[in-house]
């Protein structure tokens, strides 16, 4: 496995900082705005909301990564490789850990050495072959991929089954293994 790359400067900790304010100070104009409710409608929260949607999408990052992979850890993910995908299905749903979004926000790539994802205003990470241990069928929910890679939580549930079956095909081809059979 190869050792974690740190990122080139420290904006992780600005966004860290400006995350805890933005939501700290969201919390108490809205805790001021339900005391003062009587006065009238909410006057100083509805300006808040274009300052509190990026800090939104950075705890989302937390959700879906480790904190020192996400946007307010010190370590770069590993990008998607050079290489020419087998399969993408864009603008998907899907669930990475503690992570669900809907429609338009996931995008899932297969390519030869491992699968990507990209979350649009979150980021994207790749989780190579070796690395996928078990790909199962999660009832209506679509297929659960358990990975053991640090960069990004698992499970994933992936939400096309073509994405599942050209996956377990390129883990079959580079490991010799099928991550869809049972005890792996």
């Amino acid at each position: 496995m190869q050792e974690p790359q740190l990122k080139a400067c420290n904006r992780h900790r600005w966004a860290l900082a400006y995350t805890v304010v933005i939501v700290v100070l969201w919390n108490a104009v809205g805790l001021w705005e339900f005391v003062t409710m009587d006065a009238g409608p909410p006057t100083y929260l509805p300006w808040l909301v274009p300052v509190v949607i990026p800090a939104l999408f950075m705890v989302f990052s937390v959700l879906a990564f480790p904190f020192r992979y996400s946007v307010f850890g010190a370590y770069r993910r590993t990008s998607h490789p050079q290489e020419i995908p087998v399969l993408v299905k864009r603008d998907l749903w899907g669930r990475i850990a503690w992570l669900h979004a809907t429609i338009p926000f996931f995008s899932w790539f297969v390519y030869p050495s491992g699968l990507g994802v990209r979350l649009l205003g979150v980021g994207s990470a790749f989780i190579p072959v070796e690395h996928i241990k078990r790909v199962w069928r999660a009832g209506l929910l679509g297929w659960t991929v358990h990975h053991d890679w640090p960069e990004i939580r698992s499970p994933l549930v992936v939400p096309v089954r073509a994405i599942t079956e050209k996956m377990r095909e390129v883990v079959v081809a580079r490991t010799g293994r099928d991550p869809g059979a049972a005890g792996i």
